[in-house]
């Protein structure tokens, strides 16, 4: 089992008995929210909004977030999630309006090594990242849904 907090790039990984097993960790900046960073977020959502809706979209978004705490700084990470082989994959956290286009993801060896960086397609919502391949779900333009199988070659071996 994992453990993580996200306001500091640090993932605790325990046993099934309780003991911690490794602790991740990488350098990362704590940036605190701007007024930009909430505009680009608003544009995001509304985004996904059709064309006459995203007005009103803004305008709910914007009433919502005034109610809402927000944190002291953007989160560490995006998310994380183990492969089969034990890697740990962390997705990258892209501040609002500076592009999340392709997914950046950082892997760690099961000792907590970075074993290196990895791309994704936009879009693509992982389920699974096997030996040799990344499963997961995609939409296109009409909102069909599709299972998509990735081929991964790993270096090193």
């Amino acid at each position: 089992m994992a453990v993580a907090q996200n306001d500091s790039y640090e993932i605790k990984a325990f046993d099934l008995d309780g003991t911690l097993r490794k602790i991740v960790r990488r350098d990362h900046e704590r940036v605190a929210p701007t007024p930009a960073h909430l505009d680009a977020y608003i544009e995001d959502q509304a985004a996904a909004s059709p064309e006459e809706e995203r007005t009103q979209r803004r305008a709910e978004l914007r009433e919502s977030l005034r109610h809402r705490y927000v944190p002291e700084t953007h989160p560490a990470y995006a998310a994380a999630m183990s492969d089969l082989a034990d890697h740990l994959w962390v997705r990258e956290y892209n501040l609002p309006g500076e592009g999340d286009a392709e997914p950046a993801w950082t892997i760690f060896d099961p000792d907590g090594r970075v074993l290196g960086f990895m791309e994704t397609p936009a879009g693509l919502s992982i389920f699974e990242v096997g030996e040799d391949y990344i499963l997961g779900l995609t939409r296109d333009d009409l909102g069909v849904e599709f299972v998509q199988m990735w081929t991964l070659e790993r270096s090193g071996r």
